[in-house]
């Protein structure tokens, strides 16, 4: 998109209103009515915030002044905060691993797919065990899959908005597979949950066909 000037413009997504960029002679952006910086594409390594206030400085006559701040960020950081390469995890039996969404406890990306899989020894489950879950409900989503032998995935259960820790799910064999998924619109803190094995014989394992978590419920 081009402006009258012929300047082009980016559209960034603010958690209240659209933000515009302007593409500077040497590859930065200028943002322009911005408020506060949430979330920008992730296509450029450095961005200029120039902030806009309007203040008014009694006097004999109310005179008002035009106050620029500006401010340098490195998107680098950020972008690589954002990644979420597929990846395995495997645990022995003691080993307890401190699973979270990217850049938690700050608000996680738009636009992920984190898929990570979580493999135990045979004779174990594996035992997920949410501590915090902070997602935009019914838009982004954390899905647990039991794994078959052949790799097929069967649906186990899906988060959505706020759920409290108090209650964990275990797989039925030594796999499980964590979806991690995200709209391009508002975001929340994420996840942390402890993921760790059990044996098989000693499981606490209850089935549930769904789940609830528009407030934390379990369903049977």
């Amino acid at each position: 998109e081009t402006n009258e000037s012929g300047q082009e413009l980016t559209m960034m997504r603010d958690l209240q209103k659209d933000v515009y960029l302007r593409r500077l002679e040497d590859g930065d952006f200028e943002m322009m009515h911005l408020d506060y910086f949430h979330n920008g594409e992730r296509n450029w390594n450095h961005t200029v915030l120039h902030y806009h206030r309007m203040v008014q400085r009694e006097n004999k006559k109310s005179t008002f002044y035009q106050v620029v701040l500006s401010s340098h960020y490195n998107m680098t950081d950020y972008v690589q905060s954002c990644g979420c390469a597929n990846s395995t995890v495997t645990l022995n039996s003691t080993s307890e691993f401190n699973f979270t969404s990217p850049r938690f406890p700050r608000h996680y990306c738009d636009d992920l797919i984190c898929e990570t899989t979580f493999v135990v020894p045979e004779g174990y489950r594996v035992v997920f065990r949410p501590r915090k879950l902070s997602l935009q409900q019914n838009r982004d989503h954390l899905s647990l899959f039991d794994l078959s032998s052949n790799g097929t995935r069967i649906p186990r259960e899906r988060y959505t908005g706020f759920v409290l820790e108090g209650f964990t799910t275990e797989s039925r064999g030594n796999k499980f597979l964590a979806v991690f998924t995200s709209d391009d619109a508002i975001n929340y803190d994420g996840f942390q949950a402890s993921v760790y094995a059990a044996p098989q014989d000693d499981s606490q394992f209850t089935d549930y066909d769904d789940i609830d978590n528009s407030n934390g419920d379990k369903k049977k």
